[in-house]
């Protein structure tokens, strides 16, 4: 689905995705994030590749993701807003990626 917008708080509740792609198949799990009027301000991407990565719009591009083989591909994916602080990514109830939002070398990332 594309340009489907609802509200979340995602402060309170993580966003949670559930998957059957495989490592390589270079699908990509991907969201907006908006204020009330669908002003979007940052994209989360995170993409399938030989070598999943992920990123954030303005705040941290292609980093990394280690991740372990799941039985038949299967992954649930939660996505953790800290408030103002940052965002951790956790895959299967592995915490896959933390950024800090302060520690990102955009200055972009802050005021986003």
């Amino acid at each position: 689905m594309k340009d489907v917008w609802f509200p979340f708080v995602w402060d309170d509740v993580p966003l949670e995705v559930k998957t059957i792609s495989a490592i390589g198949s270079n699908d990509k799990i991907y969201f907006d994030v908006a204020h009330v009027h669908n002003t979007g301000f940052a994209r989360v991407v995170v993409r399938l590749s030989n070598n999943p990565n992920y990123f954030v719009e303005k705040c941290q591009y292609n980093t990394v993701l280690s991740l372990d083989p799941a039985p038949n591909d299967l992954r649930i994916w939660s996505f953790i807003r800290k408030g103002l602080e940052g965002l951790s990514i956790k895959c299967n109830d592995v915490l896959v990626a933390e950024l800090l939002f302060a520690e990102s070398k955009n200055p972009d990332c802050l005021s986003s």
